[in-house]
């Protein structure tokens, strides 16, 4: 007589590796509009980034899978050692059960000493952020027609150069950028006499030419201060606008600010740094 595998047990649970036929049934109820190719891509790209803790989470009521939560985590080497980022994202749950979100959320975001990011939220999602302790990390997006600045010196004699160049070696974050190289993402360099620090753009058309989100910067007010070098090579790659997330204040003469989608930070909040790396926007390539 074969054994039969004892039933899933009601509550909260990770998705387990090779999981992806529970998980993506609640993730396309919770996003019609995405289809399974859709998922199953982003599944693969997570796979060849991430390096360790589960793909996410799915809530059982009932014997039923009412509700999905995605957690992409990473790790990032700083000052005082290694600190782990857990990106938030394909949060889901149906309507009838929509009162265990709270619960949801908080065991998720419970471990300390970790960096939790929410770049992608709803309306409601925002205030139970809020709740819970995140913090709003900008006002909106910082918009820059590049190719005017192209044509200008840059006042700090700053430079942009790509990975092949010698002075990517002396980079902290050369894996990080590697590895988004390989996902498509373009990687560089910023120079600033004996300073270097790394970017990290996301191409994709827009209203009919490529655009530039920043993804990764050690400092968005450095990045704004340098939009002449920064625009000589990315428009040297094809790109002629760049979207910096950053507040209204941050916003120089020559750029357009945009009130926009705000994204949520849980611990370690510098608003001057930029870091969206292997999350949602990378992984799952969403132009948002």
């Amino acid at each position: 007589m074969e054994s039969q595998a004892p039933p899933v047990s009601d509550g909260l649970r990770p998705i387990p590796d090779g999981g992806l036929d529970e998980a993506i049934p609640v993730l396309r109820r919770g996003f019609p509009d995405r289809d399974r190719r859709f998922w199953e891509r982003g599944f693969a790209r997570l796979g060849a980034a991430r390096r360790s803790g589960p793909l996410g989470y799915l809530l059982r009521s009932r014997g039923e899978d009412v509700g999905v939560l995605l957690t992409f985590r990473s790790e990032r080497l700083g000052r005082e050692g290694r600190t782990a980022t857990v990106n938030l994202a394909g949060w889901y749950v149906a309507p009838g059960h929509r009162w265990q979100a709270p619960m949801m959320l908080r065991r998720v975001v419970t471990e300390r000493e970790t960096v939790f990011t929410d770049l992608t939220p709803s309306t409601s999602v925002e205030r139970l952020n809020t709740a819970l302790g995140f913090e709003t990390c900008n006002e909106g997006r910082v918009v820059t027609f590049l190719p005017p600045w192209a044509a200008l010196p840059s006042p700090s004699g700053a430079g942009v150069v790509g990975l092949n160049h010698p002075a990517a070696a002396q980079v902290a974050e050369g894996d990080l950028l590697e590895r988004h190289e390989a996902l498509g993402c373009v990687a560089a360099v910023l120079r600033e006499g004996d300073r270097v620090s790394p970017l990290l753009f996301r191409v994709a058309p827009r209203m009919g030419i490529r655009h530039a989100n920043l993804i990764y910067a050690d400092s968005r007010q450095g990045v704004l201060a340098n939009r002449a070098a920064i625009a000589r090579f990315l428009v040297a790659r094809g790109v002629l606008a760049l979207t910096v997330d950053g507040d209204r204040a941050d916003c120089p003469r020559g750029s357009l600010f945009r009130t926009g989608r705000c994204r949520f930070r849980k611990g370690g909040l510098d608003r001057d740094r930029i870091d969206y790396a292997f999350s949602e926007l990378v992984l799952l390539d969403l132009d948002t």
